[in-house]
C-alpha cells in the first residue's frame, strides 16, 4: 500500500480492501479513506469517511446520474443498435449488470465528491 498524497507533514491513504489493516505509527498527520468494508487502523489515523454525507451525496446525484445513463440508451436507439425485436443493445449490456459488475462508476463519483 502506497500513500496517495504525501508531503513532509500530511499523508492520505485510500484503501479499497475488505479486511482491516493496521498501519505503523507515524509522526506525520495521517488520513485514511476507505472505499470498501475494510478499514485502516492506527493510533493517530484520522478517517475522512462520513457514511451520512456519502448517502446524502448519493441521493442528491441519483436522478441526474440515472438520466445520464438512460441518455446513453437513446444514442443506441438513434444508431439502430438493437436486436431483431428492437431491444436496445444498451439494455442488454448495461442493465444485465455487466458495466456495474466491473466498474463502480456511481460509487466512485460519490466518493470523489465526498473527498472534495
Amino acid at each position: 500500500m502506497v500513500p496517495i498524497l504525501a508531503s513532509a507533514m500530511k499523508i492520505l491513504y485510500l484503501y479499497n480492501g475488505e479486511d482491516d489493516k493496521t498501519l505503523a505509527a507515524s509522526s506525520d498527520t495521517t488520513y485514511s479513506y476507505s472505499l470498501n468494508a475494510g478499514r485502516l487502523l492506527s493510533k493517530d489515523l484520522l478517517s475522512l469517511n462520513d457514511a451520512d454525507e456519502l448517502n446524502r451525496l448519493a441521493l442528491q446525484l441519483r436522478d441526474d446520474y440515472s438520466s445520464f445513463i438512460f441518455s446513453l440508451n437513446e444514442r443506441f436507439l438513434r444508431r439502430s443498435l438493437t436486436t431483431e425485436n428492437s431491444l436496445s443493445l444498451f439494455f442488454l449490456s448495461d442493465l444485465s449488470n455487466k458495466r456495474t459488475e466491473h466498474f463502480m462508476t456511481f460509487d466512485v463519483v460519490c466518493h470523489i465528491l465526498l473527498l472534495l
